[in-house]
């Protein structure tokens, strides 16, 4: 944000810029907790759920770049760019911090990590530990200074104001807003995946569905729905990927096109939700109403409409035996029909 405002482009234009790439990230990590949560609820392969999403998630991220690069250029030649900020903020982190190239060692190993498909949990452990071990041994922080970052954040005194500003954040405490409000939204979710009324409200839906595009657009819908009325991501997948699995099997659609339109909507398109719980972190961390950078958020807006598409075209929509639609005996019926 400091480098962009820097450069004179408007704080929501870089904030909406952040917002695609970060998701753009999100949505493909192995390690990413939603794209973990879309494989299991379709019962399919992680990597293979990941290599079905590249389908709609680089042409998303390339017309967000062209996007961006034409109001980049729009701006810049209309505007003078303030370099002081940027040398300011060079200074300042060259005073603060050592900065080596071979500290890209962590990051690097993270990436190793993941392409060695080594489990999520095991891997952030992992590299916590590594820049742990980086803040002591290199950057010269203390035990207690790693604890307290941990918890509380970490606080920048540099006396530049902006750069303490940027780097004067973290912490456990300062997310525990937002993991209430997850809470709140997962219970109301438990709620309404235990008492079956979004299974009931999608039957009828579904039972009026004979296309495939028409299936796949259906699922889409229904995370959008969830998003807008929990605003939670695990809701915004679970649901509506538990409820369509079995009729995307009957149609013969493979579960890779749910996990993947469920990313659609409950990963990237709730941020599109201005009471979401992304959309609320990232204005706090923006200092700025979340109404501002929504617009901006490109990619949030190409990577579903890109998945509606792919729907009625037929195109990367993968096809399975179609699952027989009878019903299975159950020991409960099997009894019940015995006893009569």
């Amino acid at each position: 944000m400091a480098i962009g405002e820097g450069m004179g482009f408007p704080a929501p234009i870089v904030a909406g810029a952040v917002i695609s790439g970060a998701f753009f990230g999100d949505k493909l990590s192995p390690l990413s907790d939603t794209t973990n949560l879309a494989a299991a609820m379709g019962d399919v392969k992680l990597f293979a759920h990941i290599r079905h999403m590249l389908w709609d998630t680089i042409p998303a991220l390339l017309i967000s770049a062209i996007l961006f690069w034409f109001i980049g250029v729009s701006i810049s030649s209309n505007s003078t760019a303030d370099t002081s900020h940027l040398e300011a903020l060079m200074g300042g982190l060259d005073e603060q911090f050592v900065i080596q190239p071979w500290l890209l060692l962590v990051p690097v190993l993270a990436l190793s990590l993941m392409l060695f498909k080594m489990p999520a949990l095991p891997t952030l452990l992992l590299v916590s530990l590594m820049g742990a071990a980086t803040a002591l041994l290199v950057q010269g922080s203390s035990v207690t200074d790693i604890l307290q970052a941990m918890t509380s954040g970490y606080t920048s005194t540099t006396g530049i104001e902006f750069m303490d500003d940027l780097l004067s954040r973290g912490g456990i405490e300062s997310i525990l807003g937002t993991i209430a409000l997850v809470i709140i939204a997962t219970a109301l979710g438990g709620i309404l995946e235990t008492t079956g009324a979004f299974k009931v409200l999608i039957g009828s839906l579904v039972s009026r569905i004979k296309r495939s595009g028409s299936m796949v657009a259906a699922s889409l819908g229904s995370g959008f729905l969830v998003a807008f009325a929990s605003g939670e991501q695990y809701v915004s997948i679970l649901l509506p990927a538990r409820a369509f699995l079995t009729p995307y099997k009957k149609m013969g659609l493979s579960p890779l096109n749910l996990t993947r339109t469920a990313e659609a909507s409950g990963t990237v398109g709730i941020n599109l939700v201005p009471w979401s719980v992304p959309a609320v972190f990232a204005s706090g961390v923006f200092g700025m109403a979340a109404t501002e950078f929504i617009p901006f958020i490109f990619f949030a807006f190409l990577v579903p409409l890109i998945n509606l598409i792919y729907a009625y075209t037929g195109f990367t929509i993968k096809r399975v035996a179609p699952e027989e639609d009878g019903t299975q005996e159950t020991p409960e019926k099997l009894l019940s029909s015995k006893g009569n």
